[in-house]
């Protein structure tokens, strides 16, 4: 806990007082956190992208656009690209599995067939997938409990797109965590960015496990970028945290993110 205070204190001088030397504190103990030399914790910066949010309609910062489907049961996630030509290409995913009513951090690597499906075990949460080989795929990547191509939102667990240039992103962008259990999660920062002549209203909303969920912030921007912090919000195992955006105008992009450190409950 002393940590949580001192980290909360230094990141309180920046937000006030960023134009002295003070605001290097927080990042020195951040960086500590991320070399993993602060044990049983650890950072995580959660982004997402929307490219095409329409005009008075809540939508949401991932490929999928549309509400995300929450499993309340471990799903066996599948694998696979649109191109057949994906044969060798080595993907990651990262989430969590239900054992015995704990909700535990899982990764997965799985190598690719193409279009046919590769099982990479039970998820009850997707946190994203990215490429972790030497070569970018040709398609676009899906992760979900379908055998074929998924052609709904809903069916869609995670999705790696291909950019402007036809060029794979090499990993998903879901602005969407939960904390694991086991774990608490303190959440000290929130972003969000919108392109020249667009405006966005980001909500960061959390959903304590068997509640709803609550708007913990919200960001407006318009043609620009903006962040707030937010000394360091708790929030308990399982619950969930994204970003929805609601726009006034059609085919706006959204970018957006959330930072936290996640704490093993016994160093609390």
């Amino acid at each position: 806990m002393k940590i949580l205070l001192i980290l909360l204190l230094s990141i309180s001088v920046y937000a006030y007082d960023n134009y002295t030397y003070k605001q290097a504190a927080p990042y020195d103990l951040l960086l500590e956190i991320q070399k993993g030399k602060v044990k049983g914790y650890k950072q995580a910066r959660v982004s997402g992208l929307n490219t095409s949010v329409q005009s008075n309609t809540i939508e949401y910062l991932w490929e999928g656009q549309e509400e995300y489907d929450y499993s309340v049961v471990n799903e066996n996630i599948n694998i696979l690209s649109d191109s057949s030509s994906d044969t060798s290409v080595q993907i990651k995913i990262k989430g969590l599995v239900e054992e015995d009513g704990k909700w535990n951090e899982k990764e997965q690597i799985v190598t690719l067939n193409g279009t046919a499906p590769i099982s990479a075990g039970n998820f009850i949460r997707i946190f994203g997938i990215e490429v972790v080989s030497s070569e970018y795929p040709i398609g676009q990547i899906y992760a979900t409990t379908l055998s074929t191509i998924p052609t709904s939102a809903s069916d869609i667990n995670a999705k790696i797109e291909l950019n402007t240039e036809g060029i794979s992103r090499g990993r998903s962008l879901m602005a969407m965590y939960t904390i694991p259990s086991g774990k608490t999660g303190f959440v000290y920062r929130y972003f969000q960015s919108t392109k020249k002549s667009e405006d966005a209203t980001c909500s960061w909303d959390a959903r304590p496990f068997g509640e709803v969920f609550k708007t913990t912030g919200r960001l407006n921007a318009f043609q620009s970028s903006g962040q707030f912090e937010v000394g360091m919000e708790k929030l308990e195992e399982k619950t969930d945290i994204q970003i929805s955006v609601k726009s006034a105008s059609s085919g706006v992009s959204v970018d957006g993110s959330f930072h936290l450190i996640v704490v093993d409950n016994e160093e609390l």
